[in-house]
């Protein structure tokens, strides 16, 4: 069984080359990287680092582009159905040695769609809210009053594999024949809540997501201004309307988590 790791960049190659993440863990898994803005000096370090370097004329969402990526693993890579299909974000740190131990515990412990222990910091101490239920249209009202946001699952009650409803697509793991299965992610999402739809439909076909608490990696957020009226705030607010116009075939209105 192989490892594939999709990163998408939106003009993150100086972040990428300065965590050197990436080069490291290509020494050991297939690294695919989907340039949104054809920076050259991010193909010149993929070239020397054996990072796959892929890029197109017109940008694309983040769905979309990692659905090119997992095209090209399965025709030009010869990805199987069996093999893992990460998809990972560029601000993330990871050593190899964690992702190694996500295989071997997928493949023993028999998990098809995964997730892991997401941090703030690089001391491990300050958790990223990555694990959540699925938001109804009242969560996002309170988001963007600035209220809190009541989705979030607390990580430090949780020490044991749990199944939770989404994770943040900074991290996902989930076996190839599911990715094919559900058709990938729905590109009508340009940016924004389309990872909540994948695993949504992904849950659907009978998946769980399995939250891995034991396996740790750093979150080096850069969150987008939403401000009111902003491009992003537009985004934000039309993959809303997607979502809550899809989550009702299917999603019951509970959605609490529990321990696997």
């Amino acid at each position: 069984m192989r490892v594939f790791i999709s990163v998408v960049s939106h003009g993150h190659g100086e972040l990428i080359e300065s965590l050197r993440c990436l080069e490291k863990l290509s020494e050991k898994f297939s690294v695919v990287l989907k340039d949104n803005k054809n920076e050259s000096n991010l193909k010149e370090y993929c070239k020397h680092n054996n990072i796959i370097y892929l890029s197109s004329d017109i940008p694309k969402g983040f769905g979309e582009n990692n659905n090119i990526i997992f095209n090209y693993c399965i025709s030009e890579l010869k990805m199987q159905s069996d093999d893992i299909f990460i998809i990972m974000s560029p601000d993330i740190i990871v050593e190899e040695n964690e992702l190694i131990k996500l295989k071997n515990k997928m493949i023993c412990e028999n998990i098809e769609f995964a997730t892991i222990n997401l941090y703030k910091d690089r001391d491990y101490k300050i958790y990223d809210p990555s694990i959540r239920n699925y938001p109804g249209i009242l969560d996002f009202v309170s988001g963007y009053l600035g209220f809190s946001n009541k989705t979030i699952i607390n990580k430090s009650s949780i020490n044991s594999n749990t199944t939770v409803a989404w994770a943040a697509g900074s991290f996902l793991a989930l076996k190839s024949y599911i990715y094919k299965e559900v058709g990938g992610f729905d590109i009508r999402y340009f940016m924004y809540c389309e990872d909540i739809d994948i695993c949504m439909r992904i849950n659907s076909y009978g998946y769980k997501l399995v939250y891995i608490p034991t396996i740790k990696a750093i979150h080096i957020a850069r969150h987008n201004n939403r401000r009111f009226l902003s491009k992003h705030f537009y985004w934000h607010l039309r993959s809303a309307l997607i979502y809550l116009s899809e989550k009702r075939k299917y999603v019951s209105k509970k959605n609490k988590y529990h321990h696997k």
